[in-house]
């Protein structure tokens, strides 16, 4: 838990835009544009509004759009849990053990990002005038990254636990 509580207090201070001893980390997502650019329609005019708009994008406004940016985040999310599992038995110097209890949050997380990204590629083949999904945007393959690691690492976890000569004894797993 001190893993994690750390890990959340950092992601927290990204977020929230903390100064330590005149070190700033993060910002935060309540400051005005205004007052952190100097852009010249802002100095020329500093109550200036932008007119509305014509509304939310079109390529924004579908279903698999509104549905798969939330289910990679808690894919993502969720993949602090067996890092917290690995640093903790890493420090507590249990170097087998962390791994029983790694594993089932390893395999749910890589399932949220699989499923996340295969919503975002039907969105962006229905959506999108790309005429199909791999045309090679740097988004689209990008987000493969973690999800490869991930994967690499369940299948070192099952090798490890398979191979391990504790890992016969019944009591072990």
């Amino acid at each position: 838990m001190v893993i994690f509580a750390l890990v959340q207090a950092f992601l927290a201070s990204m977020i929230l835009g903390i100064s330590i001893f005149g070190f700033k980390i993060g910002s935060s997502p309540f400051v005005l544009l205004r007052d952190v650019i100097a852009d010249p329609i802002f100095t020329i005019n500093p109550d200036f509004v932008p007119k509305d708009g014509t509304g939310l994008n079109p390529l924004l406004q579908n279903y698999w759009m509104v549905i798969h940016p939330p289910t990679l985040f808690l894919g993502y999310a969720t993949t602090l849990i067996p890092f917290a599992y690995a640093i903790a038995g890493l420090w507590k110097r249990e170097y087998k053990e962390w791994i029983k209890p790694a594993l089932p949050w390893a395999i749910f997380s890589t399932a949220l990002m699989a499923t996340g990204q295969l919503m975002g590629a039907y969105w962006a083949y229905e959506t999108l005038s790309f005429g199909g999904y791999w045309s090679w945007d740097p988004v689209e393959n990008a987000v493969y990254v973690p999800w490869i690691i991930q994967v690499a690492s369940i299948h070192t976890m099952i090798i490890f636990k398979k191979t391990t000569p504790h890992s016969r004894h019944p009591s072990y797993w």
